[in-house]
């Protein structure tokens, strides 16, 4: 049938089907749906047990660590200035804000663990 013999209002449909299909937005929005149901699948995936799945642990005796209730009580006064202090620093006025200064605290603690020599 030529175009010029069908009903109008089959030429919009046409029309409105291959713009939608030809949209640049239609592609990235198909491409995002996809990659965030393929990433809730593989998440899902991860987090079911199996029956073949098993604990790993270490035989040796845990330990706990002896510290000096002083050396205890600075540590802990430390951590409580870091955290203080740090919230104003990074709020930048904003009153909704959450931040872990516990973790950032363990990262730091981890990181001078690991330099040596100048680095620390």
């Amino acid at each position: 049938m030529d175009n010029h013999t069908q009903p109008k209002e089959s030429l919009i449909e046409a029309d409105v089907q291959q713009s939608t299909l030809e949209s640049p937005c239609y592609k990235p929005r198909a491409i995002i749906l996809i990659t965030q149901v393929l990433l809730v699948s593989f998440t899902l995936a991860a987090c079911a047990s199996s029956a073949s799945a098993s604990i790993l642990q270490s035989k040796k005796a845990r330990q706990e660590p002896v510290v000096a209730q002083d050396d205890l009580n600075a540590l802990v006064s430390g951590n409580n200035t870091f955290a203080f202090d740090l919230y104003p620093a990074m709020s930048n006025g904003e009153d909704n804000m959450i931040y872990s200064p516990y973790s950032l605290s363990q990262v730091l603690a981890m990181v001078y663990a690991g330099a040596s020599g100048q680095t620390a």
